[in-house]
């Protein structure tokens, strides 16, 4: 038997629906509700491009940016850089404080709930962009990268007389 349950501003959004499942969810600015069930909405209409002519766009996903398409498109990655030096401060502030102290337990809070809205404003913006661009575009091509070579540093390497050649790597 299934047990009634209260939750502050549940029926605005749920009405009489059936819930499936329901999952507490513990963050860093607190609890949270998540409630899963079946809902039928009419699919919004999408504004879409031309009807007979089908667009395709290449993404390339760039150091410099957060990608770069086909197009020569060069969209810039969300600036979160205020808030990354506000939890460097923060995190250099609690190695000084004293370990298990009050006033330390506050700062990992604080650090807790910056972490939280970094992620959340990556989110966010990851999101608004794949949207934009599943909408406008039928074939969408990603570029394949191995980011285990790409993170791995090449090695040094010995010639045949036993001198290292120089491949930009130091000697270790």
């Amino acid at each position: 038997a299934q047990k009634p349950f209260k939750a502050k501003g549940l029926n605005k959004r749920w009405g009489d629906r059936y819930v499936k499942n329901l999952k507490i969810v513990r963050k860093a600015s607190g609890y949270y509700l998540q409630l899963t069930g079946d809902f039928f909405e009419p699919p919004r209409k999408i504004k879409r491009h031309e009807p007979g002519k089908e667009q395709a766009i290449g993404i390339d996903v760039n150091a410099g940016c957060f990608y770069a398409t086909s197009n020569g498109d060069l969209v810039p990655s969300k600036d979160v850089t205020k808030l990354q030096k506000r939890l460097l401060r923060l995190q250099k502030k609690m190695s000084r404080q004293k370990l298990k102290s009050k006033n330390w337990q506050k700062t990992k809070v604080l650090i807790g709930k910056l972490h939280e809205r970094i992620a959340d404003r990556r989110r966010t913006l990851d999101h608004y962009h794949s949207t934009q661009i599943v909408r406008k575009y039928d074939a969408i091509a990603v570029e394949d990268l191995n980011l285990k070579g790409m993170a791995r540093s090449a090695k040094t390497k010995v010639g045949d007389d036993g001198e290292y050649v120089k491949n930009r790597r130091r000697q270790l």
